[in-house]
């Protein structure tokens, strides 16, 4: 196989219909990872094609038990992404007059790569995941162990989206919630959103910062220069669809901080572009026929 189709193989293989097939295809794969590791890292690109045959290969399978397994095997797969950086600062980190800190908290970027890919993925498809098969995927992917071990899905209300992003070497993940649903009553829409931050240390995702938002649809991270910003898609506070979505700064210590309200209606989605002539924003909504570009100007 070329290198440039073999992740496209691979993954149209772990979403065989046929289970023998996808089990040679995991067989396959973790040798694959383990060679082409060794010529450089894996681009984004190439990372996101096999997390979709992944995705859809634990998508085919039935049993818990062969379910648990594969899990396993998917989680583990991590330890194959062994690139000369990542022995590199393997060595570096456990060697004998290393600080026990820094043998503690090593998180290589192959591992970061192919966690960031998993979020990803786990966010385009997470839509499409139906109530019969949504036990399989919170049970999915339980642990990296001994490299990671992140829960992958902390306490979330109506979620709709998952936004990875990277600051200065640290790892973060930002949920919208959409809305709380109470036993009894009408559902409460002006409720938190949070970031989570990877904990190198004890390799977990922790509480970073809670934001309050009003039937949050989506986040969108995105930097203008060596400044970094979130902004929000405020869909509707159970009264209005006509609210403002809300673009935050990132202030080191202080954590995201609202700097600019932008007009929306039925706000559903962000996405952040660049041209010559500067950085924009454009929403899309779900209430109008009518999307909006908001030109950026950082101050």
């Amino acid at each position: 196989m070329a290198d440039q189709q073999a992740e496209v193989q691979l993954a149209q293989r772990l979403a065989s219909n046929e289970k023998p097939v996808r089990t040679r295809a995991m067989k396959k794969l973790r040798k694959y990872v383990s060679l082409r590791s060794q010529k450089g890292e894996f681009s984004g690109e190439e990372l996101l094609k096999l997390w979709k045959g992944l995705f859809y290969c634990l998508w085919m399978q039935d049993k818990p038990l062969l379910q648990e397994e594969l899990s396993r095997k998917i989680s583990t797969l991590i330890h194959s992404f062994t690139s000369t950086q990542q022995r590199e600062c393997t060595r570096s980190c456990t060697r004998p007059h290393a600080p026990m800190m820094m043998m503690m908290m090593v998180v290589c970027p192959a591992e970061l790569s192919y966690l960031r890919s998993f979020l990803q993925t786990m966010k385009r498809e997470w839509t499409g995941i139906d109530r019969l098969r949504m036990d399989k995927f919170f049970q999915g992917y339980p642990s990296y162990p001994g490299s990671l071990s992140v829960p992958f899905f902390p306490q979330t209300v109506g979620a709709t989206d998952w936004e990875p992003f990277q600051i200065d070497g640290r790892f973060f993940l930002a949920v919208a919630n959409s809305q709380k649903i109470p036993d009894r009553g009408t559902s409460v829409y002006s409720i938190n959103s949070t970031v989570y931050e990877l904990n190198a240390l004890t390799q977990t995702f922790i509480r970073f910062q809670d934001i309050l938002t009003h039937s949050a649809l989506d986040w969108e991270f995105f930097t203008i220069g060596d400044e970094k910003f979130l902004v929000v898609a405020n869909s509707h506070d159970g009264g209005s669809y006509s609210l403002n979505s809300v673009v935050y700064r990132w202030q080191g210590y202080e954590g995201f901080v609202p700097v600019h309200s932008l007009p929306t209606f039925g706000c559903r989605d962000w996405e952040d572009f660049s041209t010559d002539e500067g950085s924009f924003l454009i929403y899309s909504s779900a209430k109008s026929r009518l999307s909006k570009v908001f030109k950026l100007r950082n101050y």
